[in-house]
């Protein structure tokens, strides 16, 4: 129905926004892109990149993307 593909078509402009506005690993951390896709684009980004999300995080994902460990999403550590 017309309704269907309206709602439809802002879903998608919807995601689109979303994504513009974030980093890709808050891509990537909400499931809007897959590890593959991060695995290939993390090489691009850089300072940027690091500033927004801290060294360990963008550490821990390009060692993901370059093989070195297995883990896929990275735990913000706690101290208590």
């Amino acid at each position: 129905s017309l309704n269907h593909r309206y709602r439809k078509g802002f879903y998608s402009l919807f995601k689109t926004l979303q994504q513009n506005r974030m980093n890709i690993i808050q891509q990537y951390e909400l499931k809007y892109i897959t590890f593959d896709q991060l695995s290939e684009e993390i090489w691009g980004y850089g300072q940027r990149l690091i500033n927004e999300v801290g060294v360990e995080r963008f550490s821990f994902y390009v060692e993901a993307a370059a093989g070195y460990h297995n883990f896929r999403f990275y735990i913000f550590p706690l101290y208590i």
